[in-house]
């Protein structure tokens, strides 16, 4: 009886790229909450702006200023393979990273099955993305200021019925144009992870700069691959890949 072993990801950036064909825009440090403390790890980046984190994603924040001719994409959508991997920290604090340049950034929670960004930023989420896909609110009403200079949030609202048919639907387009309208100079997505959704596919035909997510030494090659199979049949490659952990 043969056994079938699939290899987890490599843990050095050098072998990441060397294997998915990818270019490696960060590589962040397995990092704790300080010690009796309750603050979520994603906001070390702005409690503790000398520390490795913060420092990691600073680093990162300049690989993206570098990604282009025209400096960072205006409009980053961030996903993963799978749950755990790091995926909604890495959008937080790039949200925190960008809006510490003094620009004015929106961070918006579009994984709308399992949302999280309310719950690390600490805001309410009865409304948010869903109410407005849906088309029963204006954008303006749903928008939160946070207590970090600059960036606002959109939390991603109660979980609806299909959160696919509201993404394939025009308004998203049409409210990340009125964002830039708004004065953001930035609009970052916490998309669903891949594996055996459409979200994050649909999000990525409407922003197309997509960063992904991998936790090192956990996340199986196997699932990699079909994850990013998955992006190529829908006409998408990442920008990039985030080594975590």
């Amino acid at each position: 009886r043969r056994c079938r072993v699939y290899a987890v990801v490599a843990k050095h950036a050098d072998e990441v790229e060397a294997l998915f064909g990818l270019p490696l825009l960060g590589w962040i440090p397995h990092t704790r909450k300080v010690k009796g403390s309750d603050e979520p790890v994603a906001l070390q980046v702005q409690s503790d702006p000398r520390g490795g984190l913060a420092e990691a994603y600073r680093s990162m924040r300049t690989a993206l200023q570098f990604s282009t001719p025209e400096g960072a994409p205006k409009r980053l959508v961030v996903t993963s393979c799978s749950k755990s991997e790091g995926k909604s920290t890495t959008a937080i604090s790039l949200a925190i990273n960008f809006a510490q340049l003094g620009q004015k950034v929106l961070l918006i929670d579009a994984d709308m099955r399992k949302a999280s960004v309310h719950k690390t930023l600490r805001l309410p989420n009865e409304r948010g993305l869903s109410n407005l896909l849906s088309g029963d609110m204006s954008p303006e009403g749903l928008i939160h200021q946070t207590s970090i200079p600059g960036l606002s949030v959109m939390t991603a609202g109660p979980t609806p019925p299909d959160p696919v048919e509201l993404l394939m639907g025009p308004k998203l387009m049409l409210f990340l144009n009125k964002a830039q309208e708004m004065g953001y100079a930035q609009v970052i997505v916490d998309g669903p992870p891949l594996l055996g959704l459409a979200d994050s596919i649909v999000l990525g035909n409407q922003i197309q700069h997509i960063i992904f997510v991998l936790k090192a030494g956990d996340t199986k090659r196997s699932i990699i691959k079909d994850s990013l199979r998955r992006l190529r049949t829908a006409g998408l490659a990442p920008m990039g890949v985030v080594l975590t952990h």
